[in-house]
């Protein structure tokens, strides 16, 4: 039961993130986007969807000043840690 919450929540998870890609909110909405990105996904993940490096990328493009916040070089390391 457990592993089918854990799938349950990857895929809406992934698909939350191509939602967001398709859209083109985060650069129209870069602080609202990076805020709903780190409330969202979990600070310890299996596996991480290559669709956060195109938003963490649109957010840094859209607003250079939010890819200094805290919560914006979490993610950013998260993201890291999963490609290499």
């Amino acid at each position: 039961m457990q592993k089918h919450s854990q799938t349950l929540r990857q895929n809406r998870f992934s698909y939350l993130l191509k939602l967001l890609n398709e859209g083109n909110l985060a650069a129209e909405h870069p602080s609202e986007i990076l805020q709903l990105l780190d409330r969202t996904i979990p600070k310890t993940v299996n596996y991480l969807y290559e669709g956060l490096g195109p938003l963490l990328q649109t957010i840094r493009d859209a607003d250079e000043d939010l890819s200094r916040q805290p919560n914006f070089t979490l993610l950013d390391v998260l993201l890291q840690q999963h490609t290499n």
